[in-house]
């Protein structure tokens, strides 16, 4: 994972939840590879206008 993170990734983080008040929601569906950019920048821009 800290490899990811070192070469642009850091949008698995939106992805990967602790499930904490803080943390970005969790998805209602699965992750799939051929749609995984799309889903990460959905969870991203959902994560940064949450106004919670």
């Amino acid at each position: 994972m800290r490899e990811q993170c070192q070469d642009g990734r850091r949008r698995v983080h939106f992805a990967i939840v602790c499930a904490s008040r803080s943390c970005p929601k969790l998805r209602s569906e699965v992750y799939h590879a051929s749609r995984l950019d799309g889903q990460l920048d959905e969870r991203a821009r959902a994560f940064i206008n949450d106004p919670a």
